[in-house]
């Protein structure tokens, strides 16, 4: 593998530590339920968590104003499957 950017080796440490702040921030809230196995996969119980994080919701843009949403959802990921392919195609 080639040498990565720097730039690129930022974006892949910001994605990953805002993923494991949302699954962390999830399952404290869920009391460890299933929401962190279940993680692996789908992010479906923590869709309040990930809309914490930033996570784009186009009433709250356009009606709320939160035009932040529109960059920081590119940090978040719905599953450890989506993190994992996402960061190794920045990668490659």
């Amino acid at each position: 593998m080639a040498a990565q950017a720097p730039g690129t080796a930022v974006l892949v440490a910001l994605c990953v530590v805002a993923f494991l702040g949302t699954v962390g921030h999830c399952v404290a809230g869920a009391g460890g339920s299933p929401a962190g196995l279940e993680s692996l996969w789908t992010m479906q119980r923590c869709d309040a968590s990930l809309e914490g994080a930033g996570a784009l919701v186009l009433g709250r843009v356009w009606v709320d104003g939160q035009w932040w949403r529109v960059p920081t959802t590119g940090l978040l990921h719905g599953s450890w499957l989506h993190l994992t392919l996402n960061m190794w195609s920045l990668l490659v």
